[in-house]
C-alpha cells in the first residue's frame, strides 16, 4: 500500500537581496526533508534568485517586464490588484490546486490575497507567514511615498486600504498565522487567535564559524538603507569623530558599509562632514552567500534604527541582528529604538542599544581593547542559548504548526 505524501503549495513574494527569501527557503527545505511534497510559486524580479538547496518544484511568475509597460502595470496593480489576479491565474495554470492539502503564504502583502482566494475556492486550509505588516509603520514610511506627489500618495493609500482589507479576510480564514515578533503577534491575534511568533534566525552554517584575526577593527553594516531619516549613521560618526579629537588611539578602526551603490555618496559625504573619511569605506552589496566571510572579519555589527522614541515604527528586529547572534559578534544599535529590538538585545545580552554618543564610545573602547589583545572580538556571554534562534529550530517550530493544521483540517471563520 502506497501512502500519499501530504502536498503543500507555498506562495511567496520575490526572493530579493539581501536575504533572497531565506526564511521561506528554510521552511520549504525542512518540510520537504521531513516527508512533505512541496511546490513553490514565487514572483521573479531582475534582482531575485530562485535557486533552492534541494529539489522542490518551483514556478516562476514574472509580472514586471523591465520595459516601458512596467509603470502601467504598477498602476493597474495598485488600483485593481492586477498582480494578485495574474498570479492566481498563473498558479492555476501550472498546478492542480485542488490536489494540495495545505497552502502556505509567506509574504508582506503580496501574495496574501492570492493564497486566500485559492484556499477558499478549493476548500484548503491556509497558513499565513507574515514577515512584516502594515501596522508596524506609518503609511508614508510603509509605502515609501513621503516625498512623492499627491497623486502617487493617493493611489498608494488606496492600495494600502485595499490590501489590508484583503489581508484581514485572509487572517480570519487562516487555520494558523505565524509572524516575526511578539509585537506582531499581539496585533495579528486580534484577527486570528491562532497566531504564533517564530523569530527570524541565523543559518546553521554560523554554528561552525571560528574566530578569525583581522588586520583592522571592523564595524560593519550589511543590508539596504531605504531611507536615511530612518537609518542614519550620523550618531556613530559623531562619536568616532569626538574620540579622535580627544586623542583616542583608534587608528586601526574601520567602519565598513556593504550597501547598494545609490547610497554611497550620502555615506561618504556624511563621513567627510565628520572628518572621518579615512575610516569609512563603502563596499559593494554583499550577497547572503558571502555574508559568512564578512561576519568573520567583523568586530562589531552595526544596526541602524529609526529615531529613538519614534512611536510610529514597531516590532522590527532586523535579520542582521540574528546573523550577529549566530556569529557571536557584538551588536551596536544606533540609536536605541526602545521597542522590540532593544528588548531582544537586552534579553540575549548581544550588545547595546545606544541612546547617546558616550555609550557608543564606551562600547567601542571596550571592544577595541579586546581586539588589540586577541586579534578578534567574540561575544561569549549571552544570557540565553543562541541556538534558540537558528533557522533549523525556527523551521522545526513551523513544521509543528503545519502538522497541527493538517491533523485538524480546520479553517477560520471564512468570512
Amino acid at each position: 500500500m502506497t501512502i500519499r505524501l501530504k502536498r503543500i503549495l507555498i506562495l511567496s513574494d520575490a526572493f530579493v537581496p539581501p536575504l533572497q527569501g531565506m526564511r521561506v527557503r528554510h521552511f520549504a527545505q525542512y518540510l520537504q526533508n521531513n516527508g512533505y511534497d512541496c511546490s513553490l510559486a514565487t514572483e521573479i524580479l531582475e534582482s531575485s534568485s530562485i535557486d533552492l538547496p534541494i529539489d522542490i518544484r518551483h514556478y516562476d511568475f514574472r509580472y514586471y517586464r523591465g520595459d516601458f509597460t512596467d509603470n502601467m502595470r504598477r498602476l493597474a496593480d495598485k488600483l485593481f490588484f492586477r498582480k494578485e489576479r495574474q498570479f492566481e491565474r498563473f498558479v492555476e495554470e501550472h498546478v492542480d490546486v485542488s490536489q494540495f492539502d495545505l497552502i502556505i503564504a509567506s509574504a508582506y502583502l503580496f501574495p496574501v490575497s492570492t493564497a486566500y482566494r485559492l484556499a477558499r475556492k478549493h476548500n484548503i486550509p491556509l497558513i499565513l507567514d507574515l514577515r512584516d505588516i502594515v501596522e508596524q509603520w506609518d503609511a508614508a514610511q510603509y509605502l515609501n511615498t513621503r516625498h512623492k506627489g499627491i497623486l502617487t500618495r493617493k493611489v498608494a493609500q488606496w492600495y494600502l486600504r485595499l490590501a489590508t482589507t484583503e489581508r484581514n479576510k485572509a487572517l480570519r480564514y487562516a487555520s494558523a498565522v505565524t509572524t516575526v515578533s511578539q509585537w506582531h503577534q499581539q496585533r495579528l491575534s486580534t484577527r486570528n487567535k491562532n497566531t504564533h511568533t517564530i523569530y527570524n534566525g541565523f543559518s546553521d552554517e554560523y554554528g561552525s564559524l571560528q574566530p578569525v584575526r583581522s588586520k583592522t577593527f571592523n564595524i560593519i553594516y550589511t543590508g539596504k538603507i531605504y531611507d536615511f531619516s530612518l537609518r542614519n549613521p550620523q550618531m556613530l560618526f559623531a562619536a568616532v569623530e569626538q574620540m579622535l579629537n580627544q586623542g583616542a588611539d583608534i587608528k586601526d578602526l574601520r567602519i565598513l558599509f556593504f550597501v547598494e551603490d545609490h547610497v554611497r555618496d550620502h555615506i561618504e559625504r556624511l563621513a567627510m562632514q565628520h572628518q572621518i573619511p579615512h575610516l569609512v569605506q563603502v563596499c559593494p552589496f554583499v550577497k547572503h552567500t558571502e555574508l559568512l566571510t564578512v561576519m568573520q572579519q567583523s568586530s562589531i555589527c552595526l544596526i541602524l534604527n529609526n529615531p529613538s522614541g519614534d512611536q510610529t515604527i514597531h516590532g522590527i528586529i532586523p535579520s542582521k541582528f540574528y546573523e550577529a547572534l549566530g556569529a557571536r559578534k557584538p551588536v551596536l544599535c544606533v540609536p536605541a529604538d526602545h521597542d522590540s529590538l532593544q528588548q531582544m538585545v537586552e534579553k540575549t545580552g548581544a550588545g547595546i542599544c545606544a541612546d547617546n554618543i558616550e555609550q557608543i564610545q564606551a562600547f567601542i573602547s571596550e571592544k577595541y581593547a579586546e581586539w588589540k589583545t586577541n586579534g578578534f572580538v567574540e561575544q561569549k556571554n549571552h544570557k540565553m542559548a543562541v541556538g534558540y534562534f537558528s533557522r533549523l529550530k525556527q523551521s522545526a517550530e513551523f513544521s509543528y504548526i503545519v502538522r497541527e493544521v493538517l491533523n485538524s483540517q480546520t479553517h477560520g471563520s471564512r468570512k
